[in-house]
């Protein structure tokens, strides 16, 4: 059954094939940006992927665009010019990065294409991760273990996944997504537009189990977010029932008891994710305080272990046994938020900001601020700044104006 933004896409001219088309590259841009490791070089094999399924989006190619792109690409070579540290590999995947989130943006003349088929493909992604969970918790012996890229799930015929890190008793969902921290953005990020296009009570609160069953101290938050969300648009709307705003603020109530029961167990000295936290904070500091103006390059686990400064902050967060036993910087660099700034310097990473803040999926002010803080909040404890799915907020304040008109796609 077609579903009301694909009966408003069909009415502009827009055939339900092309519109497939774009949906299914924007689920490959959230698998290269933040999706399970399957194979070694997925990254810039969905890239290329994705370049050739958005080749209409070089029809759109304006000088300004090229411009925009030539403008990227120069400082990121100069950037790895700067800092020996940003390999080769490394600095032509950021590049391949840029150019197919560029091109697959071009593809779009109006924003609300572009938000109907971001919306489509987060819809996927949580009734994909909502059936895979259900199907674990009713049948979970028939699930077995697999690794990927150094993290083990429990797989059910290698399409449904969840993580093998249990949350007491369960497990947690990841989807498709590497970890349960990132889909929490996916099914936030879904939440987010589900209460902006007004869907069902009954609607959003599957999506909040389906954030819930991530255990995510970072998704506890960002709920209490869209539900303040929620609360300002029924507010807003002088028709809505106060019994809708009093079921939300119980709500609220709930998940704030969720985030402080987290909260605790995240920074008790023994935790050690809360411990790396606070490592990649003071570390990101550090950094951003060596080099401010244009960082460090993309760097790797290798880098941090040359700088004395950098080795001594995890040597006094952590015990002697536990790098003994899990080795130096285990898991990589994580704080993306700072890791901006580490990266590109502070002067590039503040106009980052900026764009993404500006980025034209919200409209009023109180969208653009909630939007921003559940991206700012994700990317604390997520290295996802420089991945597509980020990148894709930012550049729609190249391509898109405040209004834009709808244009024929090219044949």
């Amino acid at each position: 059954m077609i579903d009301s933004i694909e009966q408003k896409s069909a009415s502009h001219g827009i055939s339900l094939k092309s519109q497939n088309v774009r949906t299914f590259t924007f689920v490959l841009i959230v698998i290269q940006s933040i999706g399970i490791r399957f194979f070694s070089g997925q990254g810039t094999f969905l890239a290329i992927v994705i370049i050739l399924l958005s080749w209409k989006g070089f029809s759109f190619l304006k000088k300004k665009d090229i411009t925009t792109l030539a403008l990227i690409i120069m400082f990121l070579c100069i950037n790895s010019i700067v800092n020996p540290t940003f390999e080769l590999s490394s600095l032509l995947f950021q590049i391949s990065l840029v150019i197919s989130t560029y091109i697959f943006l071009l593809q779009y003349q109006s924003v609300q294409l572009l938000e109907d088929d971001f919306y489509r493909c987060l819809k996927f992604i949580f009734y994909h991760a909502s059936v895979g969970y259900v199907l674990y918790v009713l049948i979970a012996q028939i699930f077995s273990q697999v690794d990927f890229a150094g993290l083990s799930y429990y797989n059910l015929f290698y399409v449904f996944y969840v993580s093998a890190k249990d949350y007491g008793s369960l497990a947690r969902n990841v989807g498709l997504c590497w970890e349960p921290g990132v889909l929490q953005l996916v099914l936030n990020l879904f939440l987010f537009l589900s209460i902006k296009r007004k869907k069902s009570i009954f609607f959003l609160c599957l999506i909040g189990l389906g954030i819930l069953s991530t255990f995510s101290t970072a998704g506890y938050i960002i709920v209490v977010l869209n539900i303040v969300y929620f609360i300002i648009l029924q507010i807003r709307n002088k028709a809505s029932a106060p019994i809708i705003i009093l079921v939300s603020l119980i709500c609220l109530s709930g998940f704030f008891a969720l985030i402080k029961g987290n909260a605790s167990d995240k920074f008790d000295s023994s935790n050690t994710s809360g411990l790396v936290r606070l490592r990649d904070f003071y570390i990101g500091v550090e950094l951003i305080t060596e080099k401010p103006l244009l960082g460090h390059g993309i760097f790797d686990a290798k880098y941090l272990e040359s700088k004395v400064s950098v080795s001594g902050i995890e040597s006094g967060l952590f015990t002697r046994g536990y790098l003994n036993e899990n080795g130096d910087f285990s898991g990589g660099y994580t704080d993306g938020l700072l890791g901006l700034a580490c990266w590109y310097g502070l002067p590039a990473a503040i106009y980052i900001y900026i764009l993404t803040f500006r980025n034209k999926f919200a409209g009023v002010w109180y969208e653009r601020i909630i939007l921003f803080l559940i991206l700012a909040l994700t990317c604390i404890s997520e290295p996802i700044t420089y991945t597509s799915i980020f990148l894709l907020f930012s550049f729609t304040c190249f391509i898109f104006k405040e209004t834009k008109t709808l244009k024929k796609e090219p044949a």
